[in-house]
């Protein structure tokens, strides 16, 4: 749970949107137990930078994830999946080695 004591200014978090979505925001500035944030959103420019006020209560940490990625080269990578713990990451990315095509396999810490 965020507390405005563990807020940062200019952070990522996450809150509902409204219509049973999400949105990732940046926080702008702290009124009391009121947010203003801006939509974080570059893949949608209709939201991107859409600024609001939402009680402080409803900004959630993102949480981490740990992304398998295979052919990881210079120019990109494919993703294998996204899983909650590392040992579950782990264990995927093993599987992913077992076919010579997915080589070399990595395992990156994401934003859920």
């Amino acid at each position: 749970m965020t507390t405005p004591q563990s807020m940062a200014l200019g952070g990522l978090y996450r809150v509902p949107s409204g219509m049973g979505g999400i949105f990732d925001v940046r926080l702008v500035s702290i009124d009391g137990a009121t947010a203003n944030v801006r939509v974080d959103s570059p893949r949608n420019p209709d939201w991107h930078r859409y600024a609001f006020q939402i009680a402080i209560s409803e900004l959630k940490e993102i949480p981490t994830l740990f992304e398998v990625r295979t052919r990881v080269r210079d120019d990109g990578h494919l993703t294998w999946g996204r899983y909650p713990t590392t040992l579950e990451a782990d264990k995927a990315a093993e599987s992913a080695r077992k076919y010579p095509a997915c080589h070399p396999v990595q395992v990156a810490p994401v934003a859920g």
